[in-house]
């Protein structure tokens, strides 16, 4: 008896007793060598021997047996409808990816369980039921600046996948206390909830440690991109996030309100920590009080961001509250459907942060009544550039507030402080207002001169320090202007 050269079939010599025992091994060999081809549905009708090749007549997949089960090897085509996923390698490096998509039979059912078996690079799929998905810190536990990151994100091909909550008060994505995974994304995905959710994105609170900041313990860098949720409110502790083209709507429920500063609000975004981004969007709240609280060192909000409260059933509620910010800058952005679209600090607060260095580049704010405002905390070195209609502000705190407008819009001030509130407004003909803010007592500052200046213009004014100079010969301060030839007392000052 001989074989084969290359599947070492047995060939029986002519004359050979039993010869129909080495056919018989033959033909097990065969069942094994050739090729099956049916569809995905059928695979599981044909025993997955060890080596056996399976054809997909239907997607195009090829399998192997191993024994016990038919295992993915490779896949030519363009639409994947594959009823099975195997994991593992993606690339031959790393981790690979995970696939999250609960109708899939080895796909994973739930984010949570993805993370759970150590994947950072998660697809959302397809829809899922779930809450309290906690994103993970790094895998060696240690913080760093470039980092391992994270990616939840939705690739659904008819549209975005949606994450529906369980209703029973837990955050739907979050972070525990010491994290420290220092760049996230979440992108391209959904939040859905009722009046039981609790925060949709909660990436700490101040009662983690204490009340302090720690940016080193919680996610550093989070990119939030294209997530839409509906349900509690988005609170973005500390770090450097961006949020791009995202929207939230705080629907109102018991579980959906923050004691901020001893008062309870119901806002769609909470923010604090080091720098704060956000590009577009839309944010609302259903109880339509202080929809927004800013409190970031520096923040900048652009690029057509649109806030809003839905039903305005609180008749003092703010569409925007900024506290303790600083070096904030917004431009391209809208107030609507609040009594007070700017708040700059809460009524007795104790928060004890100034809100200093403020620049708002042509704001779209308020209704047909133009734009309301309230101060109740003091305001340093802030501008307004251009807002588009009457300005009314209450003012019940110190403000160095200065306004850029248009000579058809008026600045009216009423409360408890008259100074601090100034405009200049240009005019097509060439002339320059300076003031005309109701309400304000504004002044300008001249120079002090202990001598007559070398120089002078004509109706320059400067106040002669009746010292060095005293053009009133009585030792007092008086106020002077240059009339081309010489300087007249316009004001004496008298002890």
């Amino acid at each position: 008896m001989t074989e084969t050269p290359n599947h070492r079939f047995n060939t029986p010599s002519e004359g050979e007793s039993e010869w129909h025992i080495p056919l018989n091994e033959n033909f097990e060999k065969l069942d094994i060598d050739v090729e099956i081809r049916d569809t995905e549905a059928n695979k599981s009708n044909y025993d997955p021997k060890k080596g056996t090749k399976y054809e997909a007549t239907d997607s195009g997949a090829i399998y192997y047996g191993d024994g016990n089960s038919w295992i993915l090897a490779s896949r030519k085509i363009n639409k994947l409808e594959s009823k099975e996923i195997t994991f593992g390698e993606a690339f031959n490096k790393g981790p690979g990816f995970a696939i999250v998509a609960p109708s899939e039979p080895q796909a994973y059912n739930k984010i949570q369980d993805a993370i759970d078996a150590g994947y950072r690079d998660i697809w959302l799929c397809e829809d899922v039921d779930e809450n309290n998905i906690v994103i993970p810190p790094n895998p060696d536990g240690e913080f760093q600046t470039a980092g391992n990151p994270f990616r939840l994100r939705g690739m659904a091909q008819d549209g975005r996948p949606q994450i529906n909550d369980l209703g029973d008060g837990s955050p739907v994505i979050t972070v525990e206390k010491g994290n420290t995974t220092s760049r996230f994304f979440l992108q391209n995905f959904r939040i859905q909830g009722g009046l039981d959710t609790g925060p949709c994105i909660d990436l700490g609170r101040p009662d983690f440690d204490g009340g302090t900041a720690d940016p080193a313990g919680r996610p550093a860098r989070g990119w939030i991109e294209n997530v839409s949720s509906r349900g509690g409110p988005w609170i973005i502790w500390a770090g450097r996030h961006k949020l791009i083209h995202c929207d939230n709507r705080n629907l109102g429920g018991e579980q959906q309100s923050l004691t901020v500063a001893e008062k309870e609000v119901w806002p769609s975004i909470y923010t604090q920590g080091a720098t704060f981004a956000m590009y577009g969007g839309a944010w609302r709240t259903q109880k339509g009080e202080d929809n927004t609280l800013i409190q970031s060192g520096a923040f900048s909000i652009s690029g057509g961001a649109t806030f809003n409260n839905r039903d305005g059933e609180n008749p003092n509620g703010a569409t925007v509250t900024l506290l303790g910010a600083t070096r904030g800058f917004l431009g391209g952005f809208s107030c609507e459907g609040g009594p007070i679209d700017l708040r700059l600090g809460l009524k007795g607060d104790n928060l004890n942060r100034g809100i200093d260095n403020l620049v708002f580049l042509a704001p779209s704010m308020g209704g047909s009544d133009g734009i309301e405002m309230e101060i109740n905390q003091p305001v340093g070195g802030s501008t307004f550039f251009y807002p588009n209609m009457d300005v009314k502000i209450q003012q019940n705190d110190r403000a160095e507030l200065l306004f850029f407008s248009s000579s058809n819009n008026s600045i009216t001030v009423t409360g408890d402080y008259n100074t601090g509130i100034y405009n200049i407004a240009p005019d097509f003909d060439g002339q320059l207002q300076f003031g005309g803010v109701e309400g304000m007592d504004m002044r300008i500052q001249l120079p002090t001169a202990d001598s007559k200046p070398d120089t002078p213009k004509k109706y320059s004014e400067v106040i002669a320090s009746g010292e060095g100079w005293d053009p009133a010969e009585t030792g007092n301060p008086a106020k002077v202007i240059y009339n081309g030839n010489s300087w007249e007392i316009e004001h004496e000052f008298s002890p």
